[in-house]
């Protein structure tokens, strides 16, 4: 009898074999370090115990469902991952792990830097989790594989581009069938592809670069961030929260796999000119209404905001004193005259119009995917699959934390998480996502990251350290064991 093998099959599985055996090790490492290390640490035990025993249930049905099943909804399915261990670059496995030793090794020194010395600090530790972890599994090729699928992706449309003007002239009409550009720009303003461009024009770069590019641009959103949080923290919880957020796994995993850290930098960044601008500084507010603009130019998700933003109206005005309010409501006019003004010179310029694109985009989606209100079975589907993926990435340990604390948070009047909590639940009644919100929903996180916990003072300084490590494992693990690229 003659057995027949594909060597490809073969080959996949001796990498996935020994690449499991390899993140057995370090588990085990893990294990043993965080026992000596963190286990009289109040708290400590327990959220290892909950964290990882989660983590290991939902890794198995998981890996489970996509070996029994395929196809989009198993892919997407608690979270979006396809079981395929691989980590065939263990040098910069090294480098992910001694970057986030070195961090935390000094982390209560680094706090007490002063801002100019602390920020870039975080960026710096930021980008290289960020590049260090996508290389884990091929190393530099997988970093760059997102850019590579020129198909689907917005990479695609950059070689095509011979005259910036006439192509966003010519964007709607190339969104129409048959498509001339990548095919996620059916459905979304031309943005992302702008961007792209540029970097590539400015630094000629390939795939590669624009995906370093990309990394890089987007670890800047710390800056809005903290100045954001700190008109409403106070410094130690403003800096606690920047810890935590670049340890986030959908932050860390998503930012280099897609062009969503962009749109997560432009969001925060309007949130944080337009709040800072609108109390203090009319230029502020002018770069506010553009930082909005670009946004929308590159994603139409921004539109979902709006609420937010007239909430953000109305906070100011109602905790300003009366003599102050015409100011300020002389700001937020400069604010929307600013985001209309860079839509009319965008029109001016090329002849490309956001409003026939939004409408266009509305064709495009309606073609492309079925309604979640066809059945209840499906919308049912999809708002479990929304909402159990964005708590994954959201990290589990961070999950079961929040989840804990979730009454007090909401007693305490933390306001940025009272409106992400609003805004989760208002995405998931409308029924317009069907999965992928790992990566659709990563604008939604800084709502998240500051909430009841004694990690924002003094008290919870200790339990910090193990915290995050716990979700450096969720990240490693799930890098290693399932393909999460785009």
């Amino acid at each position: 009898m003659v057995f027949y093998t594909n060597p490809d099959q073969v080959s996949k599985m001796a990498v996935a074999f020994r690449s499991s055996i390899a993140l057995g090790i370090f588990i085990i490492f893990f294990v043993v370090c965080y026992y000596k290390l963190f286990w009289k640490v109040e708290g400590a035990k327990r959220i290892f115990w909950i964290s990882s025993t989660i983590l290991a249930v939902v890794m198995l049905i998981k890996f489970s469902i996509g070996v029994l099943y395929k196809g989009y909804v198993p892919e997407l399915l608690l979270f979006y991952g396809i079981p395929s261990p691989k980590a065939q670059s263990l040098g910069w496995w090294l480098v992910a792990v001694s970057v986030v030793m070195l961090f935390l090794y000094y982390r209560e020194k680094i706090e007490a830097w002063p801002t100019r010395k602390f920020l870039p600090v975080i960026f710096i530790t930021f980008s290289l989790l960020i590049f260090s972890v996508a290389a884990i599994r091929e190393g530099k090729a997988s970093v760059a594989d997102p850019y590579t699928k020129i198909f689907w992706e917005y990479s695609g449309n950059v070689s095509h581009i011979r005259d910036l003007k006439v192509f966003l002239h010519n964007y709607i009409v190339n969104e129409l069938p048959p498509l001339t550009i990548a095919k996620h720009s059916e459905t979304h303003p031309p943005g992302y592809t702008v961007i792209l461009y540029m970097l590539s024009k400015l630094f000629s770069v390939g795939f590669l670069g624009m995906a370093v590019l990309t990394i890089i641009i987007s670890a800047t959103v710390v800056w809005p961030l903290y100045y954001l949080w700190r008109e409403l923290l106070p410094e130690l919880a403003v800096r606690r929260a920047l810890e935590i957020f670049i340890f986030v796994p959908s932050i860390v995993l998503m930012i280099a796999t897609s062009t969503e850290g962009f749109f997560l930098l432009l969001v925060w960044t309007a949130v944080s000119l337009c709040l800072i601008g609108w109390k203090k500084n009319i230029w502020l507010a002018g770069l506010g209404g553009i930082s909005a603009a670009m946004a929308v130019f590159s994603n139409f998700l921004f539109l979902l905001l709006a609420p937010f933003f007239l909430y953000l109206v109305w906070r100011v005005l109602h905790e300003a004193m009366f003599t102050s309010r015409l100011r300020m409501l002389t700001r937020i006019f400069v604010s929307l005259l600013s985001f209309s003004v860079f839509f009319v010179a965008l029109y001016q310029w090329s002849g490309y119009s956001i409003v026939d694109n939004f409408y266009t985009a509305r064709v495009g989606d309606a073609l492309a995917v079925r309604s979640n209100f066809e059945s209840l079975r499906m919308y049912l589907l999809y708002f479990f699959m929304n909402m159990s993926t964005f708590l994954f990435y959201s990290g589990i340990p961070l999950a079961y934390l929040i989840l804990k604390n979730f009454r007090h948070t909401l007693q305490s009047k933390l306001w940025l998480f009272n409106s992400g909590l609003v805004l989760i639940v208002f995405f998931l009644l409308i029924g317009i996502f069907q999965g992928n919100v790992e990566r659709l929903w990563l604008f939604m996180v800084p709502f998240f990251v500051v909430f009841f916990h004694s990690f924002f003072t003094e008290k919870g300084t200790k339990l910090l350290t193990p915290f995050l490590v716990l979700l450096l494992l969720q990240v490693v693990v799930t890098e290693i064991l399932f393909y999460t690229f785009y």
